[in-house]
């Protein structure tokens, strides 16, 4: 048995299906200090996992909660990992939003979104959150483009990333992580009040 740390970022409570698999992608998307512990010994601690016909039982997956985690997340990445090329895409990025404040130029603002969510993605410098981030992306298009003529607050939902481009500036990862946790949960509520 390891020595049990005295703190950790993540302690996962379960090694059965749930509990390993949810590990594992923690330590996918770069996380370096996760426990995992239960309440016997391997490899039958006595959870559910064991009880289970056939291993499998009934999860409730929600791609828009792995959407909104993986997002702020990935923000908070970009403001901690964040290099100096990075921030000078994420300056001329910000520069570019006053341009289209106002604008009901649908295409234009879309293509700025994308260009915004993107940098983040790839500015969290973790290659399976930029590419399952930017397979969500690819979805939310769609659904946007299914409701646009619909949502009213297009101009002010990429206006909202000129609070996150300059909080990845200022390295203040706390601040980036609910910016676009705001941001994502608006979008939500906004594409489901008319869908």
């Amino acid at each position: 048995m390891s020595e049990f740390p005295a703190k950790a970022r993540a302690v996962v409570i379960g090694c059965g299906i749930v509990g390993n698999s949810l590990s594992y992608h923690l330590t996918r998307l770069g996380w370096t200090d996760v426990v995992q512990i239960d309440k016997g010994p391997l490899p039958n601690p006595g959870g559910s996992t064991g009880h289970a016909s056939n291993f499998i039982f009934p999860v409730d997956h929600s791609k828009e909660m792995t959407q909104l985690t993986l997002e702020s997340f990935a923000a908070r990445l970009a403001a901690e990992r964040a290099n100096d090329d990075d921030r000078e895409v994420a300056r001329a990025l910000l520069a570019e939003l006053p341009g289209l404040a106002g604008t009901r130029d649908e295409r234009a603002l879309i293509e700025l979104d994308q260009r915004i969510h993107r940098h983040v993605y790839r500015c969290a410098h973790n290659p399976f959150v930029e590419s399952t981030l930017n397979e969500y992306y690819t979805l939310t298009l769609r659904i946007w483009f299914l409701a646009l003529d619909r949502v009213a607050r297009l101009d002010d939902a990429v206006a909202e990333h000129g609070e996150l481009l300059q909080a990845i500036l200022d390295r203040d990862a706390a601040r980036a992580e609910a910016v676009m946790r705001r941001h994502i949960e608006a979008f939500e509520r906004a594409i489901r009040a008319v869908l």
